[in-house]
């Protein structure tokens, strides 16, 4: 069962700091999953906008770098790393991906510490490469779900359902909180901007 769309007289930026000052009040630690992509940085400044405002500066935030991402991405996630008012992890782990290049080898495991001969790039010297609740093997979903199962933290995602029915149905489920989803495995995830748009209007 799904909840329906539901119009009302407010816009979608002003919505999206209530929701993340509830976040950070309700929360001990608010974090910015970001990937450097437009989303993902529209959510992160609208968090510095409210944790300006609520004296909860650095705005803490996690960047799982997957070795192949195209150079100026990462030229643009340093920028934001050295922001005085960003917190950001940077974390280069062998993460598990599928592979649609070959029959062979349906799997692929960036930054693979007995391949690195193969690395598409060297490694930040300021990468995080290891976490106690890491495996090998383990696939981006399941790191993510690891890193913060049981704890009081919640990470924000820049998710539209503008850009998939999937996407729409990560907050319209009537067991959610719409935009706040707590899953049975103990991980807190929030999409404070799901009711965004790219799209513009011409007058």
């Amino acid at each position: 069962m799904y909840h329906k769309k539901k119009y009302i007289d407010q816009n979608v930026y002003n919505k999206t700091l209530e929701r993340l000052e509830y976040l950070y009040r309700l929360y001990d630690e608010v974090i910015v999953s970001f990937s450097g992509g437009k989303d993902s940085t529209a959510m992160l400044l609208c968090a510095i906008d409210v944790a300006t405002r609520l004296g909860k500066l650095p705005v803490k935030a996690v960047f799982y770098d997957e070795e192949a991402i195209h150079p100026p991405t990462i030229e643009y996630v340093e920028r934001i790393r050295n922001r005085p008012d960003v917190d950001l992890e940077w974390y280069c782990l062998p993460i598990k991906h599928r592979n649609a290049c070959s029959n062979e080898q349906p799997f692929w495991h960036c930054w693979h510490p007995e391949e690195k001969h193969l690395w598409v790039r060297d490694m930040p010297e300021w990468a995080i490469s290891e976490h106690p609740r890491f495996k090998f093997g383990m696939s981006m979903q399941d790191f993510g779900l690891a890193h913060f199962k049981n704890t009081n933290k919640v990470v924000i995602q820049g998710i539209r359902t503008e850009e998939s029915i999937r996407r729409y149905r990560c907050v319209a489920r009537k067991k959610q909180d719409n935009y706040l989803s707590t899953p049975e495995k103990g991980v807190a995830f929030a999409y404070p901007i799901y009711d965004w748009s790219s799209l513009t209007y011409g007058g």
